[in-house]
C-alpha cells in the first residue's frame, strides 16, 4: 500500500466510523484501539504537569504523525509535545521535526508499540514517554538513532523519573497508580 492510498483509507474509515482511526506501521494498517476514561485521564494529568513545568511547550493529543526513515510510517502517538504553536500549518498527518517527545499509553488491544517505537527513533524524536498500565511502569526512551532508542530508563509508578533533554520535566508518578489496569 502505498502513502497516499493509506491517507485516502484512513479519511474513509473516520466518515464510516465514529472515532475509527487507523495507523499505518511498518507497512501494515491497523485500527488504532479506543480510549477508555483512565486513559483520558492519565493524558489530562500528563497534560497538566507539562503546561505547568513548561509553558513554553504543548501536548497535543491525537495528532497523526508521519514518521520512520522514509515517513511511510502513519502513526497517532497518544500525545506528542513540541513548542506552543509548532502545529501550525501542518495537515492532519504532521512531520515530526519540530516533536520533542512523543507520549504511548499503553492499550490491551495494541499491537504496534515496537514499530511506532523504531519509527519515532528513526524520526529523530528525541524522548519516548510510554506509560505502560499493564505493568504499572514508566519507560522513558532517548537518544533516537536509526536502528531504535538507544537508552531505556523505567520506573514503578509511584516513583519519580526526569524526562531527558530537551523535554526536562520531572514527573512524580503517583498519580498512575489510580489509572492503571
Amino acid at each position: 500500500m502505498f502513502p497516499e492510498e493509506f491517507e485516502e483509507l484512513a479519511r474513509c474509515a473516520a466518515r464510516i466510523g465514529a472515532g475509527l482511526q487507523l495507523e499505518f506501521v511498518r507497512g501494515r494498517p491497523h485500527e488504532r484501539p479506543g480510549r477508555d476514561g483512565n486513559h483520558g485521564m492519565i493524558m489530562q494529568w500528563l497534560t497538566c504537569v507539562c503546561v505547568q513545568t513548561r509553558p513554553d511547550l504543548w501536548l497535543y493529543c491525537g495528532r497523526g504523525l508521519r514518521a520512520g526513515t522514509d515517513r511511510n510510517d502513519y502513526a497517532r502517538p497518544d500525545g506528542v509535545l513540541l513548542p506552543s504553536g509548532g502545529l501550525a500549518g501542518e495537515g492532519e498527518w504532521g512531520a515530526p521535526g519540530k516533536v520533542l517527545m512523543a507520549v504511548e499509553v499503553t492499550s490491551r488491544a495494541s499491537d504496534t508499540l515496537a514499530g511506532k517505537t523504531r519509527a519515532y527513533a528513526e524520526s529523530g524524536i528525541p524522548v519516548l514517554l510510554v506509560v505502560d498500565r499493564d505493568d504499572g511502569c514508566v519507560l522513558v526512551r532517548s537518544r533516537p538513532h536509526s536502528s531504535g532508542y538507544q537508552r531505556t530508563e523505567a520506573v514503578a509508578f509511584g516513583r519519580a523519573i526526569v524526562l531527558p533533554d530537551p523535554v526536562g520535566i520531572a514527573l512524580a508518578t503517583g498519580p498512575l497508580n489510580d489509572w492503571a489496569h
